[in-house]
């Protein structure tokens, strides 16, 4: 047990998944006074390597980029896992498992975690479990936890009534690198973008589903129907894409726009629009939210940093993944989610 100046204990944190959401982590981690333990990767690149060399910090940590996590958890025992990998519960099922079966808390990035309980009912039982197995507990958050769901319920506290909730959102691609940029069809022609849609569960949207769900939980919503659109972003001029390490030429997909309605029992109908594309030069993420009622209300968030929130929003969570009792937790069934002042400790 490490302890600091004060006599609390230190938090032990393993870093799992090293691209850029994960080296964000990384530097957010150690402003916080979290003790970084352990980091897991699966990219053959930087497998060996230095955890500090790789998230861009002056100096090394002392800590390799290891390929056996059972083997990590085993030598470090940490508190939480300081997770960023997959999209969907089913993808990152097996990591997690591992680490809840190991006792080790985690708060994540998985989109479709933002709530999964609709998305992917047997996955998410399964993760539920396993937690529950380990005495550990797993919570979805990142920034859609804050941006994307109780900034707009702090907003609706000024209506007596609503009939409608707009939320539109947008984000630069690239910033969630080649995995991302394969799911949203970059690089394909429009008519191979619609193929590929039409192959997929088309109600089963990780973009927007995960976040119309929390919105109706978290407003004690009852949906009775879902409509998803799925449009390819093209341009007549090619763009460069960071993630791709690639032009995309025009006409070329250069990402993906979703828009998915939800109807309501109570007659309360969510709207969110989701463009998630690379960007040119002088764009930025925004978050608009418009909640039309007695009275209306907008809110706009311009100029988000995203992953940098996202990763923020992670390290703040850790307390509530450290507190809670076993299981799965969606965002939208914890209080919002605060910035701990100073650093963070047991």
């Amino acid at each position: 047990m490490t302890m600091d100046v004060n006599g609390q204990k230190k938090i032990k944190a393993v870093i799992v998944g090293c691209g850029n959401m994960g080296r964000i982590g990384v530097k957010y981690l150690l402003e916080k006074g979290i003790e970084i333990v352990g980091a897991y990767g699966v990219n053959p690149k930087t497998l060996g390597e230095d955890l500090g060399i790789v998230s861009g910090l002056d100096k090394p940590l002392d800590i390799k980029i290891s390929s056996d996590l059972e083997g990590l958890l085993k030598k470090t025992n940490p508190d939480v896992a300081v997770h960023a990998m997959y999209s969907t519960m089913a993808q990152n099922e097996a990591v997690f498992t591992t680490l809840l079966e190991h006792g080790v808390n985690i708060v994540t990035t998985c989109d479709d975690s933002h709530y999964s309980r609709d998305l992917e009912p047997d996955a998410t039982g399964r993760i539920d479990a396993a937690a529950k197995r380990g005495g550990a507990s797993l919570i979805g958050t990142g920034i859609q936890d804050v941006f994307f769901l109780n900034i707009g319920y702090a907003a609706a506290g000024a209506s007596v009534s609503l009939h409608s909730i707009d939320l539109s959102i947008t984000n630069n691609l690239d910033d969630y690198g080649l995995t991302s940029a394969q799911s949203a069809g970059v690089n394909l022609t429009p008519e191979e973008f619609q193929t590929m849609m039409e192959s997929r569960r088309q109600a089963q949207s990780v973009m927007t589903a995960p976040i119309n769900s929390a919105i109706c939980t978290k407003f004690g919503l009852t949906p009775v129907k879902q409509t998803l659109r799925q449009l390819p972003k093209v341009n007549d001029y090619a763009v460069y894409s960071n993630a791709l390490q690639r032009k995309v030429e025009a006409g070329r997909v250069t990402g993906i726009t979703e828009q998915l309605t939800t109807e309501t029992a109570e007659g309360i109908t969510v709207n969110c629009e989701y463009g998630l594309y690379i960007y040119d030069e002088g764009e930025y993420d925004v978050t608009r939210w418009h909640l039309h009622g007695s009275p209306d209300c907008e809110v706009e968030i311009p100029r988000c940093k995203t992953p940098e929130g996202t990763m923020a929003t992670l390290i703040n969570r850790i307390p509530d993944a450290i507190n809670a009792s076993p299981g799965y937790y969606p965002n939208c069934e914890l209080d919002i989610a605060r910035m701990c002042v100073g650093n963070i400790r047991m």
